[in-house]
């Protein structure tokens, strides 16, 4: 009995040579690998803060000055507001403008001092069209003071007159 068909052989020893027949030699590493894209600093360029609530343009960490300690007032202040400390130049800057927001914007978007709220005073009513604004620009609506007021710019300003009907 015959174990193959004599026109299947050429065909059987191709199989075979194809399933492992023979070892593969190992491929050389190309001549001149392409050089490692290095990653951008992500922070370079972006909005952070200072001590003082002063607000900055994030430069690269430079890597020959030591950092100047930040006051604990302000490291706990950035920290609990959510945001990170981090060394932009040879500066510890926060992400964030720390303490809860020190300003806060009106309907218009002047900025104004955010004062701790008063306690013996209740805070006059404001626009519906104002809350929204505040909410739908990522902000929280907060009383400073005695005033509703927008813990970040809005969008746009409100118009302070009510729509014509």
């Amino acid at each position: 009995m015959a174990l193959a068909h004599p026109r299947l052989l050429p065909l059987l020893g191709l199989v075979l040579s194809a399933c492992g027949g023979g070892a593969a030699e190992p491929k050389a590493p190309p001549a001149n690998p392409a050089p490692l894209d290095l990653p951008k600093d992500r922070m370079a360029g972006q909005k952070v803060y200072d001590a003082k609530g002063t607000e900055l343009t994030c430069a690269p960490p430079d890597r020959s000055c030591t950092p100047e300690e930040a006051p604990l007032a302000f490291r706990d202040e950035c920290r609990l507001g959510g945001f990170r400390l981090m060394q932009c130049g040879c500066a510890m800057v926060c992400t964030g403008r720390s303490g809860g927001g020190k300003v806060a914007y009106d309907s218009q978007n002047v900025e104004k001092p955010c004062a701790p709220e008063q306690k013996d005073c209740t805070p006059p009513d404001t626009s519906a069209a104002f809350q929204d604004a505040c909410t739908e620009s990522g902000h929280k609506f907060k009383v400073c003071g005695c005033a509703w007021l927008c813990s970040g710019k809005l969008k746009q300003p409100v118009s302070s007159s009510p729509p014509a009907e």
